[in-house]
């Protein structure tokens, strides 16, 4: 063991001097600090090619999700607004008695349905469509001629409304959704219910 003090043997009790430089522990540099030694060039270029590595999945990946995007729309029925048009179109739908060419200013066309039907109550209803606002859908809900409710849907694809005769010669309708990029998004048959 080195120790810090160095004995003088011509003294019979011994004197201490401290050590000089470069005597006794090799690590003990003048200040006082320890030697560090850094990272050699091939420690730095295998972590940059374990990066560059990390970096080349990660725009793979990006690319290949941009890809995938492109060619399949997004899912619109995962959206709660469209789906809830969808379900509310196919309920008045089923529950329709006929559509009438008219009502209060409302005319049939591809941009607006118009539907008669009987509520739970028993009472008839007449139910308006409104796809005329591109990212809106109204359905407006009255009770003879008085307005019972306005449902407004936002953030939704553009949809359109047709007239669509199955091969048993019943007639039903046509539900199509057009997204931003123009790619069809939704395309939909509801057939009414018979009633008796």
């Amino acid at each position: 063991m080195v120790s810090l003090w160095n004995q003088n043997p011509s003294s019979a009790f011994g004197t201490f001097s401290p050590l000089r430089r470069g005597e006794g522990s090799r690590c003990a540099s003048p200040r006082g600090e320890r030697d560090v030694r850094g990272f050699s060039l091939v420690e730095m270029l295998v972590g940059l090619a374990l990066f560059g590595v990390f970096v080349a999945i990660v725009g793979i990946v990006n690319y290949e999700m941009f890809r995938v995007q492109q060619k399949w729309p997004v899912n619109y029925l995962a959206h709660p607004e469209v789906g809830g048009v969808v379900a509310r179109l196919r309920r008045d739908v089923l529950d329709s008695l006929y559509y009438p060419a008219e009502f209060k200013g409302y005319t049939q066309s591809n941009r607006m349905l118009l539907i008669y039907s009987l509520g739970p109550d028993g009472f008839a209803k007449t139910i308006v469509y409104d796809f005329r606002k591109g990212d809106e859908v109204h359905r407006l809900e009255f009770k003879g001629t008085e307005l019972q409710g306005d449902w407004i849907a936002r953030a939704v694809p553009t949809f359109r409304i047709s007239g669509y005769t199955l091969s048993t010669g019943q007639d039903a309708v046509r539900l199509t959704a057009m997204d931003a990029g123009g790619k069809l998004a939704i395309d939909q048959i509801f057939v009414p219910r018979a009633h008796q």
